[in-house]
């Protein structure tokens, strides 16, 4: 997944099938732009200590409980794949010794910070964690990002085409319009950026 689709940037875009094909927008442009926007609007926790949150979100390490949550949330994508799962979470324990042992996680529910583990933590060991959190709705995704998303992948797939037929294609007329359309989506792509980081700040006051 990412976060929008070929249809999303058709939508705002006109671009044709013949100027990029479908399959080089879904298989490059939008992995790229979602990447891209991910390390925009995520922050990065390291090494977060297991520990007591509220009644709801115990994180009682007890050799049989498999659930925890994040400190901070909702959880973020890591790997810039644009889906959050158990790829996106890193859980480890270290016993007296500082040998760590690594924990396969089964399940993310993102909007609150939620994981559950394969396999239940060690009491006597001291557990942590490392992830990604963003204070906008990127697994769904939010609207914003979604719309974030197909203006980048317009704007870089208009930068294709201006790279490319530009080099054999010496028309002012052309030249210009290519420079407007990478532009206009560069642009619009940085307002609605602006958008999701005001949105994020609003979020941060209230949590």
């Amino acid at each position: 997944m990412a976060y929008c689709t070929y249809d999303d940037v058709r939508h705002i875009a006109p671009l044709s099938r013949d100027e990029i094909d479908e399959s080089d927008l879904t298989r490059i442009y939008i992995p790229y732009a979602t990447s891209i926007l991910n390390a925009e609007i995520t922050l990065e926790k390291e090494d977060e200590k297991i520990e007591y949150i509220s009644k709801e979100k115990e994180n009682d390490v007890d050799g049989s409980n498999t659930t925890f949550y994040t400190k901070i949330w909702p959880i973020g994508d890591t790997n810039d794949d644009g889906t959050i799962d158990g790829s996106d979470v890193y859980f480890y324990e270290l016993d007296t010794d500082g040998v760590r042992t690594e924990f396969t996680v089964s399940s993310v529910t993102a909007k609150i910070g939620k994981f559950v583990l394969a396999t239940a933590p060690t009491s006597a060991n001291e557990q942590y964690i490392s992830y990604k959190y963003s204070l906008i709705d990127t697994y769904t995704p939010h609207p914003l990002v979604k719309l974030a998303c197909a203006q980048l992948a317009a704007a870089l797939a208009y930068s294709k085409l201006e790279g490319e037929d530009l080099k054999n294609v010496n028309i002012l007329n052309l030249r210009m319009s290519f420079a407007r359309s990478y532009d206009k989506y560069m642009a619009d792509y940085q307002k609605t950026l602006q958008k999701i980081r005001r949105r994020m700040v609003q979020e941060r006051k209230y949590n």
